[in-house]
C-alpha cells in the first residue's frame, strides 16, 4: 500500500476551499433576491412605526400630518413611536416642547384615532455621550418625572424607554420600569425598546440579554419592542435565520413572565453601510419573521405585530415589500 501524496491532499483541500468559497459568495449575493415568502404572515393589524423628532419639534406641516395619518391607517399602524429625543445625564428630558407636543398628540388623535401616540425617549451611554446612570436614584426620579410630564401634561398615550446599551441583568432598568409603571395612569402604556434576542448557543456578551432577563423586563412593562436589527449577522441567510428565532423564543418568555405584556418585533428599513444594507434588509427580516410566526406554537396572544424603523428612511419600495410580505 503506497502513501497518499501530501501534495495531492493539499490540492484536494484547496479545491474544496475554492468550491465552498464560491458557494458562500454566490449565496451571499443571490439570497436576498430569492422569490417567495416562506412561513405565514402574523399580521393582526396592530403594527408599529418609529418616527423622527421633527414631529415633536413642530417642524411638520398640516399637509404632512394628514399624509402621515393616512399612511398610518393604510398600513395598519397602531403604535406610532414619536421621538422626543433624549434625557440628560441627570435624567431630565432635554427638550420640553409643550405646545408643539400637545398639538402633535391632538392632531393624530383626530386624524388617526385608532393609533396610539407614544413618546419614544432615548437614554444610555451612547446618547448623550456622557451617559445616564440608572444606578443613581435621583436620575431614576427625574426620568419618571419626565415620563409623567409627557403623559399627563403633553397627552401622549404612553412612553417608550429606549436605553442603550443596556447590559444583561441591569437592576437599574428594572427599577426605572417599576417606578415608571407605578407613576403612570393605568390606561397609559409603558413600552421598552430591547436588544435583539440571541439563542443561547451563541456566545454571550455583556449586552446580550438572557431569557430570564427578558422575562424580568416583560414583568415590569406593558410592551416589549424588540429591535431586530444591528445584529452583527451580516450575511442574508444568517440574518433571516436569526429573525426566525425571535418569535418562537420571545413569545414563550413573555407568556410565562407576564401574559398581559405585548410583544412587537422591530424590523429595519434604513441604510447604513454596504454590508448592512445587503444583509439586514426589510425583505430578509420579514421572511425570517414569517418563519418565526409559523413556528411559535401556542404562544401567539402576546405577539401584536412588527414595527418599522423608521418613517424617515422607509422608501416606497420598502412600504410595498411590507404590504406584500406582511399585510397581504
Amino acid at each position: 500500500m503506497t502513501d497518499f501524496p501530501a501534495s495531492r491532499l493539499l490540492k484536494i483541500i484547496a479545491g474544496l476551499a475554492i468550491c465552498l468559497s464560491f458557494v458562500f459568495i454566490a449565496d451571499f449575493f443571490l439570497y436576498p433576491f430569492a422569490d417567495g415568502a416562506p412561513g405565514v404572515s402574523g399580521n393582526k393589524g396592530t403594527n408599529g412605526l418609529w418616527l423622527r423628532y421633527f414631529w415633536y419639534f413642530g417642524k411638520k406641516s398640516a399637509k404632512e400630518e394628514e399624509e402621515t395619518a393616512e399612511l398610518l391607517k393604510a398600513n395598519q399602524i397602531k403604535y406610532a413611536y414619536f421621538h422626543v429625543l433624549d434625557v440628560t445625564a441627570e435624567g431630565k428630558l432635554r427638550h420640553t416642547k409643550l405646545a408643539e407636543g400637545k398639538k402633535l398628540v391632538h392632531r393624530f388623535h383626530v386624524l388617526a384615532p385608532d393609533t396610539k401616540v407614544i413618546a419614544w425617549v432615548s437614554a444610555g451611554d451612547y446618547y448623550p455621550a456622557h451617559g445616564t446612570d440608572l444606578n443613581n436614584p435621583a436620575v431614576i426620579r427625574n426620568m419618571v418625572d419626565s415620563a409623567k410630564w409627557l403623559v399627563n401634561d403633553v397627552g401622549f398615550d404612553g412612553v417608550q424607554w429606549d436605553y442603550e446599551p443596556c447590559p444583561n441583568n441591569s437592576a437599574g432598568l428594572i427599577d426605572l420600569l417599576q417606578k415608571t409603571r407605578a407613576a403612570l395612569p393605568v390606561d397609559k402604556m409603558l413600552s421598552v425598546a430591547t436588544p435583539i434576542f440571541y439563542p443561547e448557543a451563541i456566545p454571550s456578551l455583556k449586552i446580550v440579554w438572557s431569557k430570564s432577563y427578558f422575562g424580568e423586563v416583560a414583568k415590569n412593562c406593558d410592551q416589549l419592542a424588540v429591535m431586530g436589527y444591528d445584529s452583527g449577522f451580516y450575511t442574508p441567510r444568517a440574518y433571516e435565520w436569526l429573525m426566525s428565532q425571535q418569535l418562537p423564543a420571545l413569545t414563550k418568555i413573555v407568556e410565562q413572565s407576564n401574559p398581559k405584556c405585548r410583544l412587537m418585533l422591530g424590523v429595519p428599513a434604513y441604510d447604513r453601510d454596504v454590508l448592512h444594507d445587503h444583509s439586514e434588509t426589510l425583505k430578509t427580516a420579514l421572511r425570517g419573521v414569517r418563519i418565526g410566526v409559523e413556528n411559535m406554537g401556542r404562544n401567539q396572544d402576546c405577539f401584536e405585530g412588527i414595527a418599522l424603523f423608521a418613517d424617515y428612511t422607509t422608501d416606497a419600495n420598502e412600504w410595498e415589500q411590507y404590504r406584500d410580505l406582511w399585510l397581504r
